[in-house]
């Protein structure tokens, strides 16, 4: 009886914490300092972390506030082990770090990359994030960027400035907004988070 007690506890305490994490403003995100780095190292370095990183769309898995909460603990190992960038929204004052790869960790703590071969500045490079249903998560104000508005990106090596030409609300079923731009088109950046409950379809 007493290890049920303990164990009830113990449920609703890493509830409450995960709910806690949701609403508290992320202080690690608060001002974008990074070293510029060398181009080939960078290079290197994000090769190597495509290279292991998980691609498949079909493993995003909805989150609940208990698995955001473990993912916050390992931000830090995280961001190390993944990130390969980042990026700053200030009409909407989102400040997050780009992760190599969409797994479940990576789009809770930051913003996972769709496809290896995306770079900075070149076609459409996708970044996606969970968007929690008790709030939270890195794309959390995503619906309050204007539209004109700037964002810019940085891999470490370049900063890239793109402009918002549109942000709105799609079913998934509507797969071009990850196609590439034709060649005399303007490179694209495309943020992508659920809207609405748990198993969405926007």
């Amino acid at each position: 009886m007493i290890g049920w007690l303990l164990f009830g506890f113990f449920l609703v305490g890493s509830t409450a914490y995960g709910y806690f994490l949701l609403q508290k403003t992320d202080n690690r995100s608060q001002v974008l300092c990074f070293p510029i780095q060398r181009e080939s190292q960078v290079e290197k370095e994000q090769k190597n972390k495509n290279a292991q990183a998980i691609f498949n769309p079909l493993l995003i898995q909805p989150v609940h506030a208990e698995e955001f909460a473990e993912a916050q603990l390992h931000y830090e190992d995280i961001v190390n082990q993944w990130g390969i960038g980042a990026v700053y929204l200030p009409s909407s004052s989102i400040q997050t770090k780009i992760l190599a790869g969409m797994s479940n960790e990576n789009l809770m703590v930051g913003v996972g990359t769709y496809r290896a071969d995306q770079r900075l500045g070149k076609g459409n490079y996708v970044l996606l994030a969970h968007n929690l249903v008790q709030g939270g998560g890195a794309l959390k104000n995503l619906r309050q960027t204007s539209e004109g508005s700037l964002i810019y990106a940085t891999d470490f090596v370049n900063i890239y400035e793109y402009r918002v030409t549109k942000n709105q609300v799609v079913n998934q079923s509507e797969g071009e907004i990850l196609d590439e731009p034709k060649a005399e088109e303007t490179p694209l950046i495309t943020f992508i988070g659920c809207e609405g409950g748990l198993n969405t379809t926007q």
